[in-house]
């Protein structure tokens, strides 16, 4: 399973004695972070503006980049980008949490960044408005449905678990459009999936990590998943995932499985692939040969 490797909500807020301020003047998010219903990743939220209203900052910090359309604070450690608008300040400003950044254009945006990794602006500073507080009845329902799915979970991941297996129809031609939108190795993409769940869309496992590539909820939510037991929205989440542990570990396989599997924290603590995670780096890895092996 994938374990979220980032924090949320409040461990996110610069100082916790600070409140983030929404920019705007109506409270109302235009389009979200993340995937949307036709797998295209956004990487900032849009958030409803008039043209011509002043823009707030979030946090206090310091203006560390001032361009046409943009203006990024950083507030001890964490850069907010607020785009679409007329910058009224200048680069290295210290501004304060709900003082006046610029002019919106329109409906802006707003990226989240924090030790150069990307989150969800909306659900981690205003949870009440993101779309995971939307759909919480429909995961509700979700998990009322998945409890007979939980409680035969092991019997079908030992049932699929073969070496070299092939995904079902259908789910072939998504591996293939996530690997290469990732710039992912479809076959290293296939083997986590099998180990995984089988490529069980279904699959359920008793901490909570879903779907085909077994996201938790807060790695989906990293991710911009918004449908985890979608198959594309569940497979883009967690190729983008193992490319971010490829990268983060220099492209030792390795590493980025054990980090995928037990979280990058357990990795770096380690120095290399915990005990506890070897295992599951040794049969991904035959897998991966193994698939590697009948597409030559």
């Amino acid at each position: 399973m994938v374990k979220n490797g980032n924090a949320h909500a409040s461990a996110f807020v610069p100082d916790k004695n600070e409140k983030p301020v929404w920019p705007t003047a109506q409270e109302k998010v235009i389009g979200q972070y993340g995937f949307d219903s036709e797998c295209n990743y956004h990487a900032a939220a849009t958030l409803a503006a008039s043209a011509g209203e002043p823009v707030k900052a979030v946090f206090g910090g310091v203006v560390v980049a001032v361009y046409g359309d943009s203006v990024t604070v950083d507030s001890n450690g964490v850069e907010l980008t607020y785009g679409n608008l007329t910058p009224t300040v200048a680069l290295n400003t210290t501004v304060h949490g709900g003082g006046t950044l610029a002019l919106a254009r329109s409906d802006i945006t707003l990226a989240a960044k924090k030790g150069g990794m990307l989150f969800d602006p909306v659900a981690s500073f205003w949870p009440d408005l993101s779309r995971f507080a939307a759909q919480k009845k429909e995961q509700e329902e979700v998990a009322v449905q998945m409890k007979a799915v939980k409680e035969n979970a092991a019997q079908k991941r030992a049932k699929h678990m073969k070496i070299g297996m092939r995904p079902p129809d259908g789910m072939e031609q998504i591996f293939k459009n996530a690997a290469r939108v990732y710039g992912v190795d479809v076959d290293l993409l296939k083997a986590v999936a099998i180990e995984e769940s089988g490529f069980d869309p279904t699959c359920t496992s008793s901490k909570g990590a879903m779907g085909v590539m077994q996201l938790l909820p807060g790695t989906a939510a990293d991710q911009g998943v918004t449908a985890p037991y979608d198959v594309a929205q569940n497979i883009y989440g967690g190729a983008r995932y193992l490319k971010e542990q490829l990268l983060r570990f220099n492209g030792d396989l390795a590493c980025a499985l054990a980090a995928y599997n037990a979280g990058p924290e357990a990795v770096v603590k380690y120095k290399g692939v915990p005990p506890y995670a070897e295992n599951y780096v040794r049969v991904v890895i035959a897998q991966y040969n193994a698939l590697k092996g009948e597409s030559r």
